[in-house]
């Protein structure tokens, strides 16, 4: 079975059908042709539904809830990388362990680094697409 939990992801409209079939369900429209989805039972934290899904060119960020054996996490997809980050709290902001004598956990560093890069553009293509679906400008 597995170590599940929830996940939360933010997505096109379109997208909707992709996340369905594995397991998401529409939480509620965020306006401007986005959609927040939730799977109650994400095997894992759904890493690798989502990983296979920015693969395949999907926009989306989110988080999901600690399991047995993770604890919280972020994550992002600009359509080309996926990117995880250690999180402080659900829908909290990224973290860096502190390790024994105060030293700061260099690799959670550089991961929260990525994380914000492909976060940043994933929410300007996100917010580009819903502008252009409302007939608004595209920038």
């Amino acid at each position: 079975m597995g170590d599940r939990c929830a996940a939360y992801v933010t997505c096109r409209k379109v997208d909707v059908p992709k996340f369905r079939e594995e397991g998401f369900d529409e939480d509620c429209d965020e306006g401007d042709g986005l959609v927040r989805l939730c799977s109650e039972q994400a095997n894992y934290g759904g890493v690798e539904v989502l990983t296979a899904l920015a693969k395949q060119g999907v926009v989306f960020f989110g988080h999901h809830e600690a399991g047995g054996s993770y604890g919280p996490c972020v994550f992002a997809s600009d359509g080309r990388r996926y990117v995880e980050a250690m999180s402080s709290k659900i829908d909290g902001d990224a973290v860096a362990r502190v390790l024994p004598r105060g030293r700061v956990n260099t690799g959670d560093v550089r991961e929260a680094v990525r994380y914000f890069k492909v976060l940043t553009r994933a929410r300007r293509l996100l917010t580009r697409h819903g502008k252009a679906n409302s007939g608004g400008p595209v920038q």
